[in-house]
């Protein structure tokens, strides 16, 4: 996969190793400085060092992204096994913010509102695709936007800097590009890579008639929830064009509509431009009982009930967002170049991935937190040889306390060192005879001689 993505080294660790010790950081919880600088790193003696980690990532030819795509579609193959055909696969698409604010040399920081606090912050929106199959979720692919106005862009780049050829390049203009646009292309490009959905699923900012107008020319039916807008109008029957709010109430008085239930019924209308058939399920808002929520499906064969579930997988997305920000430090990242930003973000969706991975096959009742706390614990548990001398160095440093205590007798210091380093190599070779031992035991429990002879 990282020849394919391009990934190449000339000198020092190969493109494998230098993977493998950025994905160890990330889970050990550590920056890269601290990482590289705690002694963890397997192979530190071998010329694993801060810079060249920092190299590596901010490398501008390195196509991160089909690096992504390629595990990716490998992993959803391995899934899909798993469950039957008839099982509803979905994207997920949603952003986030990504907080810089104490950062004021970040290439292509901008000016972004987030909806969370209302308030508009330093930093990047976090496009993503997210694939699931309600069991499982993978992040497929991001885009990390700055913003499509100059004025809100902080930290540009020249044009006259950036060659379209090389792939960090491509990504930097395709920062400055609007959102709806880009959303098009992450699940066409997820299309293209072998990931296949049946829904695209929306939350109420990307559910607009121009964009599921696209979604379903790349074949995908889509389904999200609708915000109540004055220019968002519906052709129902031939009655004319309604937004949401005359919807609701037209339905009310003529019944189609029980605002007692929880689902309160669905209707069949046209968009306003495209004339696309959509079907839209009226639900009452638990929070608020004088409110409700609307969701649109393009597919309107399906049932009112089954939109609600499929719609209900969307959240997965958030879950993701919170996990890699909360347990695999989206956030920390504390680099000034565009590249190492998209570098890091990718090893983050990658351990997230694994992680998801594994807790499918285990079939791991744990949640994800749990599941990175233990992986991050093992991860730091110190090496065999680590530990050995470190049992060795405090058994010789006792001896030499006896001695400068004068608890020994003269000429008896060689003698006690001897006799530890005896009982340590004696205590040493029970282990291993303990283990073949066991290991014997269990060849010939599970393994008859009968069996054996006959095989």
């Amino acid at each position: 996969m990282l020849n394919r993505a391009g990934f190449y080294k000339i000198k020092g660790l190969c493109s494998v190793e230098m993977i493998k010790e950025l994905l160890i950081s990330i889970m050990v919880d550590k920056s890269v400085n601290h990482y590289a600088k705690s002694g963890i790193a397997v192979n530190g003696s071998n010329g694993t060092s801060k810079s060249s980690l920092y190299r590596f990532m901010s490398e501008p030819s390195y196509s991160w992204r089909s690096l992504l795509t390629q595990l990716v579609a490998n992993v959803v193959s391995r899934t899909s096994k798993l469950t039957g055909s008839d099982r509803i696969k979905t994207f997920c698409i949603d952003d986030s913010v990504i907080d810089r604010n104490r950062s004021s040399k970040v290439q292509l920081s901008a000016k972004v509102y987030d909806h969370c606090t209302h308030t508009f912050l330093k930093g990047f929106t976090y496009l993503s695709i997210a694939w699931s199959d309600s069991n499982s979720t993978y992040p497929v692919d991001f885009a990390m936007v700055s913003s499509a106005k100059d004025k809100n862009c902080l930290n540009p780049v020249d044009s006259m800097d950036i060659d379209a050829r090389k792939s960090i390049d491509k990504r930097m203009i395709e920062s400055r590009r609007p959102k709806t646009e880009l959303v098009v292309e992450l699940i066409d490009r997820a299309l293209n890579n072998g990931i296949m959905a049946d829904y695209a699923l929306f939350d109420t900012w990307f559910t607009t008639e121009s964009l599921v107008t696209k979604i379903r020319a790349l074949g995908l039916h889509v389904i999200g929830m609708v915000k109540h807008m004055n220019n968002a109008c519906y052709h129902y029957k031939n009655e004319g064009c309604f937004d949401l709010k005359s919807l609701y109430s037209k339905l009310l008085r003529e019944g189609v509509l029980d605002s007692s239930k929880e689902i309160m019924g669905s209707v069949i209308v046209k968009s306003k431009k495209e004339q696309m058939p959509l079907k839209i399920v009226f639900v009452r808002n638990r929070n608020n009982e004088d409110k409700h929520i609307c969701l649109l499906s393009t597919d309107t064969f399906l049932e009112d009930e089954q939109i609600i579930k499929t719609y209900a997988r969307r959240w997965n997305i958030e879950v993701i967002f919170y996990n890699q920000k909360q347990f695999l430090g989206l956030e920390s990242c504390y680099a000034s170049k565009y590249s190492s930003i998209i570098a890091h973000t990718t090893l983050v969706c990658i351990c997230t991935i694994l992680l998801e991975y594994f807790k499918r096959c285990n079939t791991d009742v744990r949640s994800f937190g749990a599941v990175f706390e233990d992986c991050k614990q093992e991860l730091q548990e110190i090496h065999l040889n680590i530990a050995l001398d470190t049992l060795i160095n405090t058994f010789t440093g006792y001896v030499k306390e006896l001695r400068d205590r004068k608890l020994l007798k003269k000429g008896c210091y060689e003698k006690a060192l001897s006799l530890a380093h005896e009982m340590l190599s004696s205590w040493f070779t029970e282990q291993i005879a303990h283990v073949q031992n066991f290991v014997t035991r269990l060849r010939e429990d599970l393994f008859p001689k009968k069996s054996r002879q006959n095989a």
